[in-house]
């Protein structure tokens, strides 16, 4: 399995895909700017609850789907659009390997792109607004941002098997942006916000955060992202491990 992850992350170091995770933590921060500066202009009170509830409200209902969605289609179709997926399942190792292998890469890409928009929300607050944070309060902000890694980690199984059966990121950039628009919409419902995957991680989010901006099911959005988990996992890992050799 070392050897796996190794070559997933040979395939990714230069690729150009590596530049949406600067994108993906830069552009948020960037809309976060502006929602604060606008904010203090208009002499309401900003605090860095607002800054971390605001930051990943962009990062979870409108970077996050169409970002994440694009970067585990490319990690997944690399091979058939390079024409070397023959090649991949020549190898003597399991097919069901290879699929987990792919899962397990997309970790670090996320943690990475969601820990430097938290850096820059924490630098944005000290430096640039100049707000008090408090040790504890740095500590449950950053468990958030641990808590939506992981969310957003368990949600790439959707987007990977989107990709599988289109032999392209293309079918999987759709779905992102598919997934923005509903969940936008589904999150100001409270009968459906809890019946989406990314609107399920905003809730359980905010829940966190001790702050929920609407009325929702707390075990219907756990449900929610834990079948979305769990079911597409189990139909990448049994269509990657069936796949014609042919394919390619």
């Amino acid at each position: 399995m070392r050897s796996i992850l190794y070559s997933e992350l040979i395939k990714l170091k230069g690729s150009k895909i590596l530049w949406m995770v600067a994108v993906g933590a830069f552009l948020p921060a960037i809309l976060l700017l502006l929602t604060a500066s606008n904010i203090v202009h208009s002499g309401r009170h900003l605090t860095f609850l607002m800054l971390i509830q605001n930051a990943f409200f962009f990062l979870n209902l409108i970077m996050g789907p169409p970002l994440f969605c694009l970067i585990a289609g490319f990690v997944v179709a690399r091979e058939n659009q390079d024409k070397t997926i023959n090649q991949l399942f020549m190898y003597p190792q399991s097919r069901v390997l290879f699929c987990l292998g792919k899962w397990f890469v997309l970790l670090p890409i996320i943690f990475i792109t969601i820990l430097l928009l938290f850096i820059l929300v924490i630098l944005m607050g000290a430096v640039y607004f100049h707000l008090p944070i408090t040790a504890s309060q740095f500590i449950h902000y950053l468990l958030t941002v641990l808590l939506v890694i992981a969310l957003q980690w368990l949600l790439t199984p959707l987007s990977m098997g989107v990709s599988m059966v289109g032999k392209s990121y293309i079918p999987s950039m759709v779905l992102g942006i598919a997934m923005v628009l509903c969940s936008i919409f589904a999150f100001q419902s409270e009968k459906y916000n809890s019946f989406f995957p990314y609107s399920a991680v905003a809730n359980l989010m905010y829940n966190w955060l001790g702050e929920p901006i609407t009325q929702f099911h707390l075990i219907t959005s756990f449900l929610t992202i834990t079948i979305t988990f769990v079911a597409t996992l189990i139909f990448c890992t049994i269509y990657y491990a069936r796949s014609s050799i042919h394919n390619g």
